[in-house]
Order: C-alpha cells, then structure tokens, then sequence
C-alpha cells in the first residue's frame, strides 16, 4: 500500500502550502508517501508560479492544475497516474 496525500486548492496557492502538505505526508505517511497538489487556477508564467512548481517538484510534490478545464475522461486518468509516478 503507498499512501497519497492530496490537497486541494482553489484560487492563489501560498508557498507555505507545500510544507503544510510536505510536512503532513512525512509524519503519517513516511518516505514512501505521494503527495499531490491540486489547484484550479494556478498561474502559468509568472516568476511566483515558475518558483512556487520548483519548490513543489524539490519536495516531490506533483502539481495538478487547470482541472477545471479537464474533460470527466482526462481528469479520471490524472488520478489514476496518482499511484505509478
């Protein structure tokens, strides 16, 4: 079993964000946990939101955005990839 911890965003995402769910998976979930973003609207070429994926992906944090824009097909096969990477 791999746990995977999932927040959930919606609007601006604080950087303090990823440690709260970094923080989280590490204490119950170990090193084997997966820890997911989830954010309807993050933007797309800003320096915040070019630092703020970096940050998610050192801390091995995988970042979902735009599902609001996800088709029911598209958004069912995101969460399936949720275990395999």
């Amino acid at each position: 079993m791999v746990p995977v911890f999932v927040s959930c965003k919606n609007g601006r995402v604080e950087v303090a964000e990823l440690y709260k769910l970094n923080t989280v998976a590490n204490r119950f979930g170990g090193k084997y946990a997966k820890k997911i973003l989830v954010a309807s609207s993050l933007e797309k070429d800003s320096d915040y939101a070019n630092y703020l994926r970096q940050r998610a992906q050192d801390m091995q944090i995988r970042v979902i955005d735009d599902i609001v824009d996800m088709s029911d097909d598209e958004l069912r096969d995101t969460i399936r990839t949720f275990w395999l990477n």
